[in-house]
């Protein structure tokens, strides 16, 4: 049965790989961006289209150990915190933090513009809108028209800029983008469910 997990696994990876071709350049990269960092000793941060700065911050902890006479000269093993980047967990969590900075900042923004349209009623989680049923169709239009307005720019080149002020050095040049023409989110039916 494991056997079975593994090949399936195997499978839907390679699938991906041959699909998701520019997504997975753009993962590429943010793991590039987080190896450069952490060689530079500094901690990603970047500011979403919402204002809100991200500090991608992952340490190396030290382990300490001591004897405690008290247990039987019991061996106990401490972790102390450092303030050393941690390479393997930032590159590690780059790509889906990165993400989800986006995901949250067009909550935020849809929510805004929400507010400004005297919606008053809401409930939001993560990626999931939701509200009263005769607000269903200004929340389609907002989540759509404020996901346009978001996408329009090269989100990953604002990245590239936030990063390069903050450790003071030019990266390497971001991944071309894919062909996904931004305005037709605006006619999509299934954007959000």
């Amino acid at each position: 049965r494991s056997a079975a997990i593994v090949e399936m696994a195997r499978a839907i990876k390679a699938a991906l790989d041959r699909t998701l071709i520019t997504s997975n350049a753009g993962k590429s990269y943010l793991k590039e961006v987080a190896n450069i960092c952490s060689d530079n000793n500094k901690h990603l941060s970047w500011t979403t289209p919402s204002g809100f700065k991200v500090v991608h911050y992952y340490i190396k902890r030290q382990s300490r150990r001591s004897t405690a006479k008290l247990f039987n000269n019991k061996e106990l093993h401490f972790f102390v915190k450092t303030d050393v980047p941690c390479p393997r967990t930032a590159r590690q969590a780059i790509a889906p933090n990165y993400i989800h900075s986006l995901d949250a900042a067009h909550m935020f923004l849809t929510l805004y513009k929400l507010i400004f349209l005297g919606v008053k009623d809401y409930c939001m989680i993560h990626d999931s809108f939701g509200g009263h049923a005769n607000d269903t169709p200004i929340l389609m239009k907002t989540l759509r028209q404020e996901f346009k307005e978001m996408h329009k720019s090269n989100l990953l080149l604002d990245f590239k800029r936030d990063i390069e002020h903050s450790l003071g050095t030019i990266l390497p040049e971001v991944p071309l983008r894919g062909d996904l023409e931004i305005e037709s989110v605006l006619d999509s039916q299934y954007f959000f469910a």
